[in-house]
C-alpha cells in the first residue's frame, strides 16, 4: 500500500485507483519475490479483493462501481 500511496496525491483507502494499484503490487511483488513466495502474491491479489468486497458489500466504497469491478 505504501507504493500505491506514493502514486496516487490524495490516496483513499475506500476508492483504490484499480490500475494504479495493480502497478503497485507488481513492482511491490517483483522487487521482494523469491522462489519460496510463490503464493504470496495469489495472497496479495486475494487480499486485495476481499478488502474491496468487504468495502461494497457494507456500502462503504466511495469508488464508482467500474473500479470496484475492475480491480486487480
Amino acid at each position: 500500500m505504501g507504493r500505491y500511496m506514493d502514486r496516487v496525491a490524495a490516496a483513499y483507502l475506500t476508492r483504490l485507483d484499480p490500475v494504479i494499484l495493480a502497478d503497485a503490487l507488481a513492482a511491490d511483488l517483483a522487487s521482494t519475490a523469491t522462489d519460496e513466495d510463490d503464493d504470496r502474491a495469489e495472497f496479495v491479489i486475494a487480499a486485495v479483493h476481499g478488502f474491496v468486497d468487504f468495502l461494497a458489500d457494507t456500502d462503504r466504497w466511495s469508488g464508482s462501481a467500474e473500479q470496484a469491478r475492475g480491480r486487480p
